[in-house]
């Protein structure tokens, strides 16, 4: 009885060893390749701390000559202009995953001049804009930075001030306002 144990055994074994055979070559059995490819779109972000959107609005206010008066309040964001000086705005915080160049373009609505929109003449305070480490003085009413590669993941921050030009002796004192829009693009 024990030898025909062992015989049936053997035989259930061998049954099972033709059976994993057949399936691994049988012809329903096919093998599939999968690929996964993820793609990441380039980004190229600009956010600004000193203005509601990509839109900000510049106002200086010009005293008269000898005046001690304070400059007045509630106007939004101000700041004194006065010849020569530097007038920081805040900071723009910038995300790209472009491993090549892209351009900041600044747009100025008067450009790249402050003006006094309340004043018969037609008087204009110049001044360039800095961007980080850089400064541009406007062409064709806009100002250009260019820069390249990858920003860190929480992005890179730039510091915005504009440099004041000179003011003329004419000018008659109170407000004078630009207003700037800024955009980012590959190149």
């Amino acid at each position: 009885m024990e030898s025909q144990t062992k015989r049936i055994v053997l035989a259930v074994l061998m049954i099972i060893v033709c059976a994993s055979v057949f399936a691994q070559n049988s012809p329903r059995s096919t093998s599939a390749t999968i690929q996964i490819v993820a793609v990441v779109p380039s980004i190229l972000k600009l956010n600004l701390d000193f203005a509601n959107s990509a839109t900000a609005t510049l106002l200086g206010y010009l005293r008269s000559d000898g005046t001690t008066n304070p400059m007045p309040a509630g106007k939004g964001n101000q700041f004194e202009i006065k010849p020569g000086a530097t007038v920081e705005l805040g900071s723009a915080h910038l995300f790209s995953n472009v491993p090549g160049s892209y351009t900041i373009i600044a747009y100025s609505a008067n450009g790249g001049a402050l003006r006094n929109s309340y004043s018969m003449t037609n008087d204009a305070i110049p001044y360039s804009l800095i961007l980080g480490s850089m400064q541009a003085v406007p062409q064709g009413g806009a100002f250009r930075f260019t820069a390249s590669g990858k920003s860190t993941k929480d992005g890179t921050e730039l510091k915005v001030a504009l440099a004041l030009g000179a003011v003329p002796a004419n000018a008659p004192s109170g407000f004078y306002a630009d207003q700037l829009m800024f955009s980012v693009s590959a190149n």
